[in-house]
């Protein structure tokens, strides 16, 4: 849930003066995103991509950059359940804003990149070993 300040201060940066041309058209874009935008629907930046990530040997998951899933609405933004303003995430992911076409999910890898080395030479890239490994 969104506290009662957080929703106070963004109040206050919507209600600021908006002279400024590039911000004028970031908040015209978002404003107008604003009226149709849906909660609990997911919404992506245009850069965002799926990627299979876990630990070396244990099972993948599959995660998505630029993902948003708002929950909470008021009369300047939608909030997601960690406090992330509609405003903020617009602002963050370019000039297209935020997008419902999710990004085409790539086939889960068999081989995985395995990285070693000794921990002294954590700071000497040159020295690691990089390796495909079968799962």
């Amino acid at each position: 849930m969104v506290d009662a300040l957080t929703r106070w201060v963004d109040s206050l940066v919507a209600a600021k003066p908006r002279f400024n041309p590039g911000e004028r058209a970031l908040r015209g874009g978002h404003d107008e995103w604003l009226r149709t935008a849906e909660l609990n629907r997911p919404y992506f930046g245009e850069d965002a991509e799926h990627m299979w990530i876990g630990p070396e040997w244990g099972p993948l998951d599959l995660y998505c950059s630029d993902r948003w899933v708002f929950t909470e609405r008021d009369s300047h933004a939608l909030y997601t359940a960690e406090g992330i303003s509609s405003m903020r995430a617009w602002a963050a992911v370019g000039p297209r804003g935020l997008l419902t076409v999710e990004p085409k999910i790539p086939p889960k890898p068999t081989t995985r990149l395995q990285v070693t080395g000794d921990l002294r030479d954590g700071a000497h890239t040159e020295r690691w070993r990089f390796s495909m490994v079968s799962r």
